[in-house]
């Protein structure tokens, strides 16, 4: 008789909390998930965070909790990566509580991103996902998708404030460059590398060299001095005849390079004595 009576209670049981689960089913109210706003935070060269701040609402008469928070990150209509945030976050019963769901877009990552750097003060994202709520029901699947624009920064500009030849000595002669590098960003700049050649007269005397780049401070500019030495023993008449003469047309071909940004430059300047 036991034998027979306890798989009957427990089919019984188990009846009893299908039934449970029905009711609750037929009574339990779906959690809204609201939008409320988005921000962007901690804009720097690498990148930004892009704050979606949303509202759990609960009318039910038992509290929830978050289980899961999936999202997908598209920058100018692509993929550019996937993930999940922790969960735990408790609603009341016949309450709300905020979501904040951060996503951090790193502009390295992006395909392509130099082009619409130097073409674009903004660019174009969409952020997609599921929030999972656990309820008496089981896991409720919240989808949401937010579409907006994100600040990119500005590559920095960069100009010939000043050329000079100076001599030393007999038979050497020298161009001191001075450039000047402007941060028109919020943030600060920070160290990167100049790789240059340098032409002066219609003649490469430079080629293949790199300097380094100090931090530029939030909306400020620096000065680079870029200093070439000659012999114009070595060098050809024709440039030694230009070099020892007046005024000279020196060019800076080259790129800077900070992170994952490199910026080309090409420019010119007439140095004088």
């Amino acid at each position: 008789m036991r034998r027979v009576l306890l798989p009957a209670l427990l089919l019984a049981s188990a009846a009893g909390c299908a039934t449970l689960r029905d009711l609750a089913a037929g009574t339990f109210e779906r959690p809204r998930l609201t939008f409320e706003t988005v921000s962007a935070e901690g804009l720097d060269l690498d990148g930004v965070t892009l704050a979606l701040h949303y509202r759990i609402d609960n009318s039910n008469s038992v509290g929830i909790s978050l289980a899961k928070l999936g999202y997908a990150l598209e920058v100018e209509g692509r993929p550019v990566f996937s993930g999940a945030l922790p969960g735990g976050l408790k609603i009341p019963a016949r309450g709300a509580a905020p979501l904040v769901i951060p996503v951090r877009l790193q502009f390295g990552a992006v395909a392509g991103f130099v082009g619409a750097l130097l073409t674009k003060e903004t660019v174009a994202y969409r952020i997609s996902g599921s929030v999972g709520v656990d309820t008496p029901i089981g896991l409720v699947e919240l989808p949401y998708e937010h579409q907006g624009t994100a600040p990119v920064p500005r590559p920095p500009a960069v100009s010939i404030e000043s050329a000079r030849v100076v001599t030393e000595g007999v038979g050497r002669v020298g161009i001191d460059l001075q450039l000047r590098l402007s941060n028109r960003n919020p943030f600060a700049m920070p160290a990167g590398r100049l790789d240059y050649a340098l032409d002066v007269a219609g003649t490469t005397v430079v080629s293949g060299e790199s300097r380094a780049v100090a931090p530029v401070a939030p909306g400020a500019s620096a000065a680079l001095v870029v200093p070439v030495r000659l012999d114009l023993f070595g060098a050809g008449r024709a440039l030694a005849q230009a070099l020892s003469g007046g005024p000279v047309e020196v060019g800076l071909r080259g790129a800077v390079g900070w992170s994952w940004m490199r910026l080309p430059i090409e420019m010119g300047a007439r140095a004088a004595r």
